[in-house]
């Protein structure tokens, strides 16, 4: 177990860089930038002599990941931008009957 936490994420614009684990066999992928970026598991290739597990294109994966990220934020967002205008409109409200009080009010 030691060993598949090795190593902090490097430099480079892929978003799973340094976090992303293989699906078939469980050891941790790597990006690769030479000839158009992807994730790679070589694992089984550099230790045992067997052929690469896996390698996936970055760009179909980084979309997906990126689309997961933007759906689960939204229904947050939503909410937020629902608090804000129910205060904004308590705010315009506060306002709308300090001034009728002060209509009411006589002047001295």
């Amino acid at each position: 177990m030691r060993n598949k936490t090795r190593g902090a994420p490097r430099e480079g614009e892929l978003l799973l860089q340094g976090i992303a684990w293989c699906g078939r066999c469980g050891h941790k992928m790597y990006a690769r930038y030479k000839g158009g970026a992807e994730y790679v598991c070589n694992h089984l290739h550099s230790h045992q002599g067997l052929p690469a597990c896996q390698y996936i294109r970055a760009r179909r994966v980084d979309a997906a990941v990126a689309q997961a990220f933007l759906t689960a934020l939204a229904p947050a967002e939503i909410r937020r931008i629902v608090v804000r205008s129910s205060r904004s409109a308590t705010g315009v409200q506060s306002n709308a009957e300090r001034c009728r009080a002060a209509a009411r009010t006589p002047a001295l």
